[in-house]
């Protein structure tokens, strides 16, 4: 009979680890009251992962995904949750397939590397190009700005980091000038001569 209550208490802990492993974005996080499309959306996600530092009050979960989600809502449901539960930061990292990754979301990860640098800024106007399925990224700055965005910044590492953590694949991603760019540095250059 021991016998019977210890594998039934066993099976009941593995029930108990399932329903654990299965519990909504916002069942864990139930003082917020979400949105619809926030509920929708981020009690969607599968294998939530939740890291916390009580002292320091920050939190970061990760949350598997489908579908690609935009970065707005993820940065507003992280500033919501911050004032929901008094913290200092609340982080939701995102994970995808590797095939979802396409050029129209490479915009969501400036949105990210935004949140994290103000090196953007540099991208305004820029020719941005893909190949190799994707993998390979053509930033063609149109207000120049490369040296310092791969060294000092070291901007085109944070743009790298993200994707690989977002869908675990290394991007390359090469700066350079755009056209218009070098003609204009040409036709100074040929300005300033024939002064």
């Amino acid at each position: 009979m021991a016998t019977e209550i210890r594998s039934e208490a066993k099976e009941n802990g593995k029930e108990n680890e399932a329903a654990k492993k299965e519990r909504l974005f916002f069942d864990i996080f139930n003082k917020y009251e979400p949105t619809e499309l926030e509920k929708n959306i981020l009690n969607n996600a599968r294998d939530v992962k939740i890291m916390a530092d009580r002292e320091k009050r920050i939190i970061e979960a990760s949350l598997k995904f489908e579908h690609l989600v935009q970065k707005e809502l993820l940065h507003r449901t992280e500033q919501k949750l911050c004032e929901a539960y008094n913290l200092a930061s609340v982080d939701l990292k995102p994970i995808y397939e590797k095939e979802l990754f396409c050029e129209n979301y490479f915009r969501e990860i400036i949105a990210e590397a935004n949140k994290r640098s103000l090196n953007t800024c540099f991208l305004k106007d820029a020719d941005i190009t893909f190949e190799n399925n994707n993998t390979k990224i053509n930033i063609n700055l149109a207000h120049g700005g490369a040296d310092y965005l791969e060294n000092p910044a070291q901007f085109i590492k944070l743009l790298r980091d993200i994707i690989a953590s977002e869908f675990g694949f290394t991007a390359e991603i090469e700066l350079g000038a755009c056209l218009r760019s070098i003609k204009m540095t040409s036709a100074t250059k040929k300005i300033r001569a024939w002064r």
